[in-house]
């Protein structure tokens, strides 16, 4: 019960015509500073649009799969994917198109985008829950797995929060040194990485309270 592997660490602030300004050798001076910033501050506004959308759509579908259990698998991975998506939305690239306003050319190695603290009790966590889920014993498999799934949402919302103040430093600083650092730029992504997924893995793990098999419904 980690955090969700396939987690989309898509950067956008990365991509498409802002990355050709970046790195297209036959850009000027006026497109690289200017017109990047232009794109990253349009960037910035946006993400957060889309990040409280689909967290809204996240949210009003939960209760659907909360009273199907997750039952009807469509609805379970679309939910989930919502949350997360979203939470990243709001959380991480917003910070990452900031960054970019202020230095286009900030530059930080490659993040680890489940998160610090939130990553390491949940990893921890994930094991046991397994081999209880997989046990031939029934107690383990109908008891021991909710009492795990109770302590994920705890994992989740304390890791989280942890990761989300270490993120929100370590982006202050980065900000304010305008991004000249590169590993206080990759930390501050990896701990709002990391706390990106309170909502969307406290959700999961409050389901499998109710239903220890809903984890592998949740996913698409």
């Amino acid at each position: 019960m980690s955090t969700i592997a396939n987690f989309r660490m898509v950067n956008y602030a990365e991509q498409g015509a802002i990355a050709h300004l970046m790195n297209n050798p036959n850009s000027d001076q006026f497109e690289k500073q200017v017109l990047a910033r232009i794109g990253h501050f349009c960037g910035f506004s946006l993400t957060l649009i889309i990040g409280i959308t689909e967290t809204a759509f996240g949210l009003i579908c939960s209760v659907g799969v909360i009273l199907t259990l997750t039952l009807y698998k469509p609805i379970s991975g679309f939910t989930t994917d919502r949350l997360l998506s979203g939470a990243s939305q709001l959380i991480l690239f917003p910070y990452i198109h900031l960054l970019k306003t202020v230095n286009p050319a900030a530059s930080h190695k490659n993040p680890f985008p489940e998160g610090i603290v939130s990553y390491f009790l949940c990893k921890q966590l994930s094991s046991i829950y397994w081999n209880n889920i997989n046990s031939t014993n029934v107690i383990q498999k109908q008891l021991c797995t909710r009492i795990i799934s109770l302590l994920v949402v705890s994992a989740n919302i304390i890791g989280g929060g942890v990761d989300l103040s270490i993120g929100l430093i370590a982006a202050a600083i980065s900000i304010l040194t305008v991004g000249y650092f590169e590993n206080m730029n990759t930390l501050a992504m990896e701990g709002l990485g990391g706390a990106s997924h309170i909502l969307g893995g406290a959700f999961c793990s409050t389901v499998c309270i109710f239903n220890p098999w809903a984890f592998e419904n949740l996913w698409f």
